[in-house]
């Protein structure tokens, strides 16, 4: 498709998702940045090409990325995912918390949401916050999750110390 019509933006986005499932991230990130210049408002396509970053260490390029996918599309619900994970990741708790808090308002039975914020508050320290998140996310997958359970299971550990 590219050879045909070189200004076929999925084509080139295509490439970048097989070189990230090969684990070439400068590969991937490479037709994901010529994606981006032929179709600059496509948030989707900013997430990807941050996602490639971020598997080289380019913390602060992902971010921007990011951040860019957001000013596009501020629905985007993946960007928002990936830049609290990020922002975890980094160390950068408040800035995820805050993210994570509006991810939470938007998709309230998402589990995977309560868990992410439950780790950030139990590294701040804030216990019982994080408890009542993993607590959250129990209700939300009844079904016996070991993941969940194990961070449930710590964060009461950590309280009774």
């Amino acid at each position: 498709a590219m050879l045909s019509n070189p200004l076929h933006f999925n084509a080139w986005y295509g490439m970048g998702q097989v070189y990230m499932k090969q684990e070439q991230y400068q590969q991937a990130q490479h037709y994901f940045l010529v994606a981006i210049k032929i179709n600059a408002a496509s948030s989707p396509l900013y997430v990807c090409y941050a996602m490639s970053l971020q598997r080289q260490g380019k913390f602060a390029e992902a971010l921007d990325s990011l951040q860019t996918a957001i000013t596009i599309q501020p629905s985007n619900l993946l960007a928002r995912l990936k830049r609290a994970q990020l922002n975890l990741d980094l160390r950068n708790h408040k800035e995820a918390v805050l993210e994570l808090e509006y991810l939470r308002d938007k998709a309230p039975k998402e589990s995977q949401i309560c868990v992410t914020l439950g780790k950030c508050y139990q590294e701040m320290g804030h216990r019982l916050q994080a408890l009542h998140c993993f607590n959250s996310a129990m209700d939300l997958e009844p079904k016996d999750n070991p993941t969940i359970k194990a961070s449930l299971d710590k964060c009461v550990q950590l309280l009774d110390e």
